[in-house]
């Protein structure tokens, strides 16, 4: 009986845990509204590429990203500042390098329209 409640107890705290991960990651989201006329030009096909390439190999500069990406330095440039003015990515500092990383790893889009 003892071990039953331990056990109830230990899934319930699992449960929480996850859902405590989940909240997390929702305080921790972006909103946006893609009917917004900027959406589709900040959220490029290339663009979604360098922020995958970022989650899933995690470059230590814009230079490794752009070899990752077989594209130009100066066109990932580019596209990593735009994604750095709408907070989707941020740069840290390591000597001379800026190591691109992701800060919204969850993107919620809101199709609710503003009358």
């Amino acid at each position: 009986m003892l071990v039953l409640e331990a056990n109830k107890y230990m899934d319930v705290l699992r449960e929480f845990k996850e859902m405590s991960k989940m909240m997390e990651e929702l305080a921790n989201a972006m909103f946006i509204d893609p009917f917004n006329h900027d959406f589709f030009e900040v959220f490029t096909r290339k663009r979604l590429e360098l922020i995958r390439a970022i989650m899933n190999n995690e470059p230590n500069s814009i230079r490794d990203l752009a070899k990752l990406v077989q594209r130009n330095i100066k066109n990932v440039f580019e596209d990593l500042q735009i994604l750095n003015d709408y907070k989707i990515i941020s740069f840290v500092e390591q000597g001379r390098r800026k190591k691109p990383v992701v800060r919204k790893k969850t993107i919620i889009l809101s199709f609710k329209t503003m009358r």
